[in-house]
């Protein structure tokens, strides 16, 4: 499976944030509907998954995760200040913006539910497991990339 870097990751975040606010990011549970909505929700939680892995390990109070949410809607909303929060909101919201523009994995009939996408990402960060775990969301995205990758270079669908 090819490994996005933490600059995609950070794409993605922005992007969603337009459509909420800090207010209400909270760990919850929802309703995968669709695949869309499964694809959506999964990437959000296995790219938060990977975020929590990779910056957070240490954060057993939450409390930097928690900075990291506030500093990715500032970065958004273009109000925060260049620290590494900040500029890990910028990257993860480039990357969300950018499966918005062109489709999830680059295939425009995946369209991106920011609010799925979002929901996702936060349980991940809260380590909510509920829905799925880390490892369900990563199983689910390769065989979806699996499956994007054959439509889109003509191989056969394994």
């Amino acid at each position: 499976m090819k490994k996005f870097s933490p600059f995609l990751i950070v794409a993605t975040a922005l992007a969603i944030f337009s459509f909420s606010s800090c207010n209400d990011i909270k760990p919850k549970s929802v309703s995968l509907e669709t695949v869309n909505d499964s694809i959506n929700y999964t990437l959000g939680q296995w790219q938060g998954e990977m975020i929590r892995a990779q910056q957070f390990a240490g954060d057993s109070t939450g409390v930097q995760a928690e900075a990291f949410i506030k500093a990715l809607d500032k970065a958004y909303n273009k109000k925060g200040d260049d620290n590494a929060m900040y500029s890990l909101g910028v990257q993860v919201g480039k990357y969300f913006a950018d499966q918005s523009r062109t489709g999830l994995f680059g295939d425009s009939t995946m369209t991106v539910n920011d609010k799925m996408l979002l929901q996702g990402f936060v349980n991940a960060l809260k380590d909510y497991q509920e829905v799925m775990t880390g490892q369900q969301a990563d199983s689910l995205l390769q065989a979806a990339q699996m499956r994007i990758q054959s439509k889109m270079y003509g191989q056969p669908n394994n």
